[in-house]
This record gives C-alpha cells, structure tokens and sequence, in this order.
C-alpha cells in the first residue's frame, strides 16, 4: 500500500502525483483520501487502516503540511515505523520550506528544485523498487528559474537565482503571439536595460516561437530578481511557451518555468 500524507492546501500539486501511482498500481493500492474515504467512513480508522498497511510513506512536505496537525500525526507515526523496518518513508519538498531537522539524515525527492515530471518518474520507480537513477536526466543544477503571476491578460516573470549572483541579466520570453498582442515592460528597480521584439527565433527542437528579449546593465543576484510584465492588448490571451537566460553573447538556453497563474498550477521543464 503506497500512502500519501499531504496537506489539502496543496491538493492541485498532490493530484497529478496521485493520479501517476494511481495508473501505474490501481487505486487499491493507494491510500488518497480523495477516493480512500468515502462519506460515512470514520476519518480516524481509514486513516489508522491506511498507515498499518502502508509499505510506502510519501510525506508531500510545504509549509502548509508542515503547520497541519493532522499531517504532523501521520508523518510521526510513519517515521516510527519506517525506524522499525516496517515502511519506507519518502519525503516529497513541494516548496520552498524548511526540512524538519530529523528528516535531514532521509534522501528526499525535490519537486521544488526539479519539477513535477521528475519527481512523479522518481515516485513511481522508488514504489516499484527501481533505481531512480537514470543518466539521461541528469541536467546539471539549474541556478536560475522563472516564475510566473497574474493571468493570461496580466502576467508578471521573475527570473530568479536559486544559489548564487548571474552577473549578465539578459533573458527571453518566447511567446505564441504577434507583437501588437503583448506589451512588455521592465518590472525591477529604476536602472538601464534594453529591450526589443523578435520574430520567428527557432529552437534546437525545431520549434519557432516570436520572443521578447530584455536586459539590464545589474547582475541578477540573491534577493534581486529580475522582473518583466507582459501585458495583453483587446481581446487577446498571453501564451508564454518559454523562458530562456544568456549563457554565451550570440545563444541562449532554457530555465525551468515554475506557473502559478490563476486557474493553472504547473510547471514547464526547459527544453
């Protein structure tokens, strides 16, 4: 039985997660409370039942899990037994929280760092008993990533730097629209930068896309991130297909895309 501990506040992030176990094992063999418990059932003994017979304890660890007594019971309970040798206990980072400092000895799975698609192949290999080893994902740490707020009309991007200061602050957006449907403007502190609208960049993958380029003069660092808007003119809809950083003068290479737009909650992974 694999169980999932999460707090309901991040059920749009735990669903996709659910449904991978769910396909790849059946729904038996998941203990979701989304369809583990059923009106009428007691909460208490569904959930007592579900941790005696979990082998597998995947603790979806936020800020919200971590400040939910009901969490904090289950994932206490699942350590004890994961100490006996009676459960595997899997910390899952869905944010950007700090560990509880006796789940620091476990190795856990980094959704926050490295995505939803990577984390949902390591869920599944670790409950199926594989090595959640591969080589041909090994894609390096990734210091800076994109954030995105607002909505389709009204869209903010933060590039920001995870570990350490990128002394060249020059980025990309690439976009399914033609000019006269998206402003965008430089969003950070008053300072020099330069921006203008390209057509038809193409991609390694074949792949061409119309795209805003913007920089500044500053470095992006810690605690200084840079930020554009976008905004869409009449009737039309932003589509943002990419995010991309300078790596050398003339080329550019793709950053994770973390979305947190309104009515959508996903991650785009770097091509």
């Amino acid at each position: 039985m694999i169980f999932l501990s999460y707090s309901h506040k991040d059920k749009a992030i735990v669903m996709p997660m659910a449904e991978a176990f769910r396909k790849a094992f059946g729904e038996d063999k998941v203990f979701f409370d989304q369809w583990s418990i059923q009106p009428g059932d007691s909460l208490i003994d569904r959930m007592d039942e579900g941790l005696a017979n979990c082998r597998y304890f995947f603790f979806l660890v936020s800020k919200s899990s971590l400040s939910s007594r009901m969490v904090g019971l289950e994932w206490k309970n699942a350590l004890l037994k994961h100490i006996r040798g009676d459960t595997l206990f899997v910390p899952v980072k869905l944010d950007d929280c700090d560990m509880p400092f006796i789940l620091l000895q476990n190795l856990y799975i980094n959704l926050y760092g490295n995505g939803m698609e990577f984390a949902v192949r390591q869920l599944v290999d670790v409950a199926s008993g594989r090595n959640t080893y591969r080589a041909d994902e090994v894609t390096g740490f990734q210091n800076v990533r994109a954030y995105t707020t607002g909505t389709n009309h009204e869209m903010a991007i933060e590039f920001r730097v995870e570990a350490y200061a990128e002394p060249h602050s020059k980025y990309m957006v690439l976009l399914d629209n033609e000019e006269s449907e998206v402003s965008c403007s430089y969003g950070g502190a008053a300072g020099m930068f330069m921006m203008g609208f390209q057509k038809n960049v193409s991609l390694n993958n074949g792949e061409t896309w119309n795209a805003f380029q913007i920089s500044r003069s500053e470095a992006t660092s810690p605690g200084f991130p840079f930020v554009l808007k976008l905004s869409a003119s009449n009737d039309a809809r932003i589509s943002l297909k990419y995010t991309m950083r300078a790596v050398t003068i003339d080329s550019f290479k793709a950053v994770p895309l973390i979305s947190n737009l309104q009515n959508t909650t996903k991650e785009i992974p770097p091509n």
